[in-house]
């Protein structure tokens, strides 16, 4: 789980996560990944003991960094990550693990059919979020119908092949990880899940406008790489 600033949030769902995980041998181990905060996040996941494993960013390094540090430290056949302000549930976990019996990459999606909102997002970032998404799909050919949902889950295998070479540290991470392992031929799902808006995104609209710099400059990369045909 990447974290940046979640004092006020991670609490919740870190008591979630340990239920969840004593309850169920679906879930192994709990790890956070504090990319370099500057208030209480490390301190209310130490709470929680040795029932959770915490890294620590010595400075803010984005949320790809967070989650490829995540990854590499995981030793689960499966390796899931999710955003920690709780948007997607705890109760969503088997449907990512089960997708995994048959895929390699499993993708959480809030817009296909079997999702749930339980709360919209407001409309200007609905509005923001799905743009984003068919500029993705048209740059990259991913063929997803939500690549930035925070909730995905992939085979340790393929983690093992992908999460090195990944370079983009920020949100478009997402992007470089489903484009990388389509080229791979991996097996790809998208699976329906419940999520609700949760407000305090660290996701500014002056960060969107360089961002889709930033897309362009990662297609021109992965083109040179022939990762992208």
């Amino acid at each position: 789980m990447p974290a940046f600033n979640e004092q006020r949030r991670i609490a919740n769902l870190l008591s979630g996560l340990v239920r969840f995980k004593e309850k169920n041998s679906l879930l192994k181990e709990i790890i956070v990944v504090d990319d370099g905060s500057t208030d209480g996040t490390a301190c209310a996941t130490r709470k929680f003991g040795k029932k959770t494993a915490l890294i620590t960013h010595a400075r803010n390094m984005g949320k790809g960094a967070a989650v490829k540090t995540g990854v590499a430290a995981a030793k689960s056949d499966f390796v899931l990550f999710m955003d920690a302000d709780g948007s997607a549930p705890v109760s969503q976990i088997p449907k990512i693990v089960s997708a995994l019996q048959d895929s390699d990459l499993a993708l959480g999606s809030r817009n296909i059919a079997g999702s749930r909102i339980t709360r919209g997002k407001p409309l200007l970032r609905d509005a923001i979020s799905r743009f984003a998404n068919f500029y993705i799909n048209a740059l990259f050919g991913l063929g997803c119908s939500d690549a930035f949902c925070g909730f995905k889950g992939m085979r340790r295998g393929l983690a093992e092949q992908i999460i090195p070479a990944l370079v983009s540290k920020g949100w478009i991470f997402d992007v470089e990880l489903i484009a990388r392992a389509k080229a791979r031929g991996a097996r790809i799902a998208e699976v329906p899940v419940e999520w609700g808006y949760v407000g305090g995104s660290k996701l500014k609209p002056k960060k969107l406008f360089s961002a889709f710099f930033e897309l362009i400059a990662l297609r021109q990369k992965l083109l040179r790489e022939s990762v992208l045909k």
